[in-house]
């Protein structure tokens, strides 16, 4: 899901491993994709987090892919920053 946090425990009779928490790390940087390209990356993120793959979730761009197609972008998105 691309960077993120992810804790887990370890039962140490048998090493076992169970991941308990997972947080995404979305930043504005992530902000500015999505709204560039139109691909809900937070959204996305948090449907992983919980067990689905790409291929089970819908592309809200073309309705009709995965998410886990890849879409062609041909387009530049640069951030400026505005000084006060």
């Amino acid at each position: 899901t691309g960077g993120s946090n992810v804790q887990w425990a370890v039962n140490p009779a048998d090493g076992r491993m169970v991941v308990i928490e997972m947080n995404p790390r979305v930043s504005r940087s992530s902000a500015l994709a999505s709204k560039a390209t139109g691909f809900p990356i937070a959204k996305i993120a948090a449907k992983l987090a919980v067990g689905y793959t790409l291929d089970e979730l819908d592309n809200d761009i073309t309705k009709v892919t995965p998410a886990s197609f890849e879409p062609t972008i041909d387009y530049v998105v640069t951030k400026i920053p505005r000084f006060a």
